[in-house]
């Protein structure tokens, strides 16, 4: 399936297969603003007109999770950052 964009206010998400299956949408959310219900909505409504029957978004902060979590979305994965400071290397 094609890659397509969704503008919303604050932000833009890409839509796209995700690891190449046909049936899951990958939603790559980036902006500085949260979705609002109603842009959620129309966004799941252009995801079901594709072909998609599920979909995965990229890593979230919290409070970006909480209208997509309110729309029926399960967290599935908590991020794990890790990070090293390279300065006691072997």
């Amino acid at each position: 399936m094609k890659t397509q964009s969704f503008r919303f206010r604050g932000g833009v998400v890409r839509i796209a297969a995700w690891h190449g299956r046909p049936d899951v949408a990958s939603l790559a959310v980036r902006g500085r603003a949260a979705l609002a219900p109603a842009s959620i909505e129309r966004l799941l409504d252009r995801v079901r007109a594709s072909g998609y029957r599920e979909v995965v978004t990229n890593a979230l902060a919290p409070a970006a999770t909480l209208p997509l979590v309110d729309a029926g979305f399960a967290v599935r994965g908590r991020l794990r950052i890790l990070e090293h400071d390279l300065s006691s290397l072997p």
